[in-house]
């Protein structure tokens, strides 16, 4: 097996400026991206997830 047919193509996500991570997060969990933002910002207020 060819290991460049095995991997898609590495592209920049349509949002990647501003909520590269949440909109990534959120694609992945089918989540609107305002919500997985403002998990992030809760989470950090209350001391981050698990912490």
């Amino acid at each position: 097996m060819n290991s460049a047919q095995a991997r898609p193509p590495l592209v920049r996500g349509e949002y990647r400026l501003v909520a590269g991570v949440s909109s990534g997060v959120a694609r992945h969990l089918g989540l609107r991206t305002d919500v997985v933002r403002w998990i992030f910002v809760l989470s950090s207020l209350l001391g981050g997830a698990g912490a």
